[in-house]
């Protein structure tokens, strides 16, 4: 097996930048960087590292060199680190010694942590959190990310699994040995095994897609006709000038996106183009059905209103609201005493009641992606795998042949242990670890 290498720490100038180096050469690249022959492993060193191409060892840097010696390291292999002061001429050179040497080359995106897989020191779950945990913009996503790198889903999924393996062992004493007399309470366990089983899988699959929304983000839709304040209301919630602002309708003609953290709720605002009737520029037109087709997807709604207009929200606007809308009206400062039922009066011009809405919007996040004690689906290979799984649960519980009922047992089992990756699929691998950062 090749010896990976890679910087894994940030781009750029820093104080410090960190290199990571597993496989069989690690050890020998350590002595011959630093011209020292003995390391313990797992301490910290402070040496001179060598460019010792041509045998003329010119000084690289004084670095901080931690050896790993494997089994107990992050991948299972002998593993180093150098912590370099953070110059690019620095990351540069000591990037072309390490990949001069023979079977030594640049990792691939999420290599490490593939290695660690391979060699069983995490499970599939287990680096899908560590991934989120890289990707965390929010403390309750990171809350989620460090549950689940640290094996909360891959306890409960072995859970399950062991629970499948305990069924098939009484089936298959039933099927071995039929001539036996088998105690009714036998057949009575295995029934209640499976319906426990298919009760605790249902339960975990009616979590509303919380973890998944608060893995990638709820989505927020801000929708009105035009000239409502839409692209105002969106500057004023990523508090930056994320969409132009005009007096003129018809001003935004595609849909902007943009993420803030809300009270730690990972929030995707989307601002789109004005919804009207009798539109003649192509352009609007295709806006206007972008705009009707985020109303659809997204998670929570805004429709902003100008009460200064007679006809202010539009009629297909009104018949798509649902439990996760709220009806904001704008431009409360140009009407007097305005109060209408069930919607949020604000004026982003004034910033009048703003934090109002964005409390509103909070409460309508908590409902869609709140945390809980319970480990969650955070991706949907997870809920796919599980929907088999119950599937195949339920055919058994329905089953009264014991071979057929067997099997359905053992396609439940196969599709739980497809999610913690005990089943070693390449496509399911790729898919996994493709969106990692080269270095971890």
């Amino acid at each position: 097996m090749d010896t990976i290498f890679a910087l894994s720490s940030a781009p750029g100038k820093a104080g410090i930048s960190v290199f990571r180096i597993s496989g069989p050469k690690s050890l020998l690249l350590l002595k011959k960087l630093t011209r020292e022959s003995h390391f313990t492993p797992r301490m910290c060193y402070t040496n001179n590292i060598y460019d010792f191409r041509n045998g003329k060892y010119d000084l690289i840097d004084c670095a901080v060199t931690i050896f790993f010696a494997a089994p107990k390291s992050f991948t299972g292999e002998d593993v180093l680190e150098i912590h370099t002061h953070g110059g690019n001429a620095i990351k540069e050179i000591l990037t072309e010694v390490v990949l001069n040497e023979p079977n030594v080359r640049y990792a691939d995106p999420g290599e490490f942590t593939k290695r660690a897989f391979l060699n069983k020191k995490i499970d599939l779950t287990q680096a899908e959190g560590i991934s989120d945990l890289i990707e965390a913009d929010t403390k309750l996503q990171h809350v989620q990310a460090v549950r689940q790198m640290s094996g909360a889903l891959q306890k409960l999924y072995s859970k399950w699994r062991n629970i499948t393996v305990e069924i098939m062992a009484l089936l298959t004493a039933l099927i071995d040995f039929p001539e036996d007399d088998v105690p009714d309470t036998v057949l009575t366990n295995i029934s209640q095994m499976i319906k426990t089983l298919i009760r605790d899988l249902k339960s975990h699959l009616s979590d509303n897609r919380n973890g998944e929304r608060l893995r990638s983000g709820i989505k927020l839709g801000i929708f009105g006709a035009p000239n409502t304040g839409k692209s105002s209301l969106t500057n004023l919630l990523t508090k930056n000038e994320t969409s132009i602002v005009t007096h003129i309708a018809g001003t935004t003609r595609d849909v902007v996106v943009a993420n803030i953290n809300l009270e730690g709720y990972p929030i995707s605002i989307i601002d789109t183009a004005g919804v009207r009737e009798s539109v003649t520029d192509l352009v609007e037109k295709i806006g206007i059905k972008k705009a009707k087709d985020y109303f659809a997807k997204c998670d929570i709604k805004i429709i902003l209103a100008d009460p200064t207009e007679q006809c202010f929200i539009p009629e297909e606007l009104k018949q798509m609201q649902d439990n996760n809308t709220i009806v904001a009206i704008n431009k409360i400062d140009l009407v007097e005493n305005y109060n209408e039922k069930d919607t949020i009066s604000i004026s982003c011009l004034k910033k009048l009641n703003i934090g109002m809405l964005i409390k509103e919007i909070v409460n309508k996040a908590k409902t869609l992606a709140y945390p809980t004690h319970d480990p969650l689906i955070t991706r949907s290979r997870h809920r796919v795998a599980i929907l088999k799984a119950l599937n195949c649960l339920e055919n058994s519980l329905q089953e009264q042949d014991f071979v057929i009922k067997a099997q359905e047992i053992q396609n439940a089992h196969e599709y739980l242990k497809l999610i913690t990756g005990t089943i070693h699929i390449e496509e399911v691998l790729e898919k996994v670890f493709k969106n990692f950062c080269i270095g971890k």
